[in-house]
């Protein structure tokens, strides 16, 4: 499964998420500080 994760989701559940086999896109480690606008486009 797909989720993204926005910077306000605890790294250890993005972690166990990623070892459970789904694909994460986590916004603190792709562009950390942006707009909920832009998380949403």
């Amino acid at each position: 499964m797909k989720f993204l994760a926005d910077e306000s989701v605890d790294y250890q559940i993005v972690d166990h998420l990623r070892q459970d086999g789904h694909e994460i896109w986590y916004v603190a480690e792709m562009e950390p500080g942006i707009s909920d606008d832009v998380v949403l486009d």
